[in-house]
Order: structure tokens, then sequence, then C-alpha cells
């Protein structure tokens, strides 16, 4: 068997949580096409037994697998959503927490970099 990645073995829960519930949700869009096990791994250019472990949260299996997964299945329209600057809210507040505190600074301060 392979040595698993400490990336792997260090997951936070929350996050393998997230990881089996996406495999859940990708097994029922399967199983509502009536598409087998073998049939979706054929399809996906994989072996059954990756299309068990994507389906299991396993987080071995590679994104590019799942994000075929998700077209073939016809759910990828929201994946380059996921990390979208517009989702980010601490990432948006870390923007916010670094505004000048007033216009008149900020309008000096760009004044001073003029010359």
């Amino acid at each position: 068997m392979a040595k698993k990645a400490k990336a792997q073995t260090a997951l936070p829960l929350k996050v393998q949580e997230n990881l089996e519930m996406l495999g859940r949700n990708i097994e029922i869009a399967r199983k509502r096409r009536r598409e087998s096990q073998e049939a979706f791994a054929a399809r996906l250019y994989v072996s059954r037994p990756t299309v068990k472990r994507l389906e299991g949260g396993d987080p071995s299996v590679s994104i590019g697998v799942l994000a075929s997964a998700l077209w073939a299945l016809g759910l990828h329209e929201g994946l380059a959503e996921l990390a979208s600057p517009e989702h980010d809210r601490i990432g948006q507040g870390l923007t916010i927490k670094d505004l000048p505190k007033s216009a008149r600074k900020a309008k000096k301060d760009k004044m001073e970099d003029d010359f």
C-alpha cells in the first residue's frame, strides 16, 4: 500500500467531512443518472476503484478527476467560483483594513508620490 502524504492524514475534520459530503453528492448524482461506477469510470478515463475513492471522499483523488466528474454530471458550472475574490470574506476584510483612514490622507500621500 502506498504511503499517504502528511497533507492527507492531517486534514482538518471539517475538510474531511466536506470531502465526504461532496463524494456522496457525486454518488447520488451518478445514481440518479442510472450510471454504474464502471460506466462512469470509463467516461472519466479512470478505474472503478478511483470512482469509489472519489465517492468516498478520499483526499488523494486528484482535483482533475473531481473536476471531470463534476463536468460529466453537468455540475461543473460553479467550480471556478469556489475561491473567487467575491466570496473571500477574510481577504475582503483585510483589504478594507488596509484602506487609508481618510480621503484627505490618501490624497496627500498620492501627491507626495507624484514628484
